[in-house]
């Protein structure tokens, strides 16, 4: 019922004009700046497999991540949910952010770099996918495919981060799957292209966000990207994830990392409860 109600409400503000999509792809950054990212030239940049020992970076010893879709910031109480959760944490993947005032205000608070990938504006706002870091990526790539029915464009941003006094750094794939789909060939085709950029990196990597992953076979395509890419899926004891229709839809994947804690933790301000875990750097051998 709830899927219903968000189709006929998604529905009801494409025809009302509410809703543009921008060309062509953007990216917006904690500096204001407004990026035009030719996609394609973007993700078929070089990604190295061997890099200079970095004294900088994401503590590979541990660090931190929150992985949480919040629904669009309608839910009461989501900004102190959010600077609570957000707190002393390294990395913050969001799904359905609204780039509001509120929200800029609340990641600026900490030490993050971030960026959105758009897309689409809703009066005059713009919502994606949104990654935050305490340190700068050094690889972006937005990717972005429209919903089959209603048109209205999911997001994915890979990006690339040094980890400390190593040679290896940390590929993360933040993730919105297409929803509404009469057939499963858009969700196929939209997990494929984020595969062939993720399967050039040979190092760690987390893959993690909101999978739609609300049936049989939409589970058994992301798990076959996650087997494809020796990729394990980060088990929650307390399992209080999103379920539709019985199934898991916000997961974390991750290689190269041993994790140290996963936890769900139960919030009213949406209708995702956000995922929270940390990892450390396998030794290198």
């Amino acid at each position: 019922m709830n899927r219903l109600m968000i189709l006929i409400w998604v529905l009801a503000v494409i025809a009302c004009g509410c809703v543009t999509i921008p060309e062509p792809l953007m990216v917006e950054n904690r500096l204001g700046k407004f990026d035009s990212l030719p996609a394609d030239d973007l993700c078929k940049h070089e990604i190295k497999t061997s890099v200079p020992v970095q004294t900088t970076g994401l503590d590979a010893s541990g660090f931190s991540l929150l992985s949480w879709n919040i629904q669009k910031e309608y839910g009461r109480g989501w900004e102190s949910d959010f600077g609570r959760l957000s707190r002393n944490v390294d990395i913050l993947i969001i799904q359905e952010a609204y780039l509001t005032e509120k929200l800029k205000r609340l990641l600026n608070r900490g030490p993050y770099y971030w960026y959105l990938v758009t897309a689409f504006e809703y009066q005059d706002t713009k919502a994606g996918v949104l990654t935050a870091a305490t340190i700068k990526p050094d690889f972006i790539c937005a990717l972005r495919a429209a919903e089959p029915l209603i048109r209205v464009p999911k997001t994915i941003l890979i990006t690339r981060y040094p980890l400390s006094n190593s040679r290896r750094s940390l590929m993360i794939a933040n993730v919105h799957m297409i929803n509404f789909a009469p057939h499963l060939t858009a969700f196929i085709d939209q997990a494929q292209r984020m595969a062939e950029i993720l399967a050039a990196h040979h190092g760690p990597m987390i893959l993690c966000g909101d999978f739609n992953t609300w049936s049989d076979e939409r589970s058994a395509i992301v798990a076959d990207v996650a087997a494809r890419l020796k990729l394990e899926s980060v088990d929650f004891k307390t399992d209080l994830s999103r379920k539709i229709f019985g199934h898991t839809v916000d997961r974390v994947y991750y290689r190269g990392l041993t994790l140290e804690e996963a936890r769900v933790v139960e919030v009213t301000s949406s209708d995702h409860n956000p995922l929270r875990v940390r990892f450390r750097l396998n030794r290198e051998g």
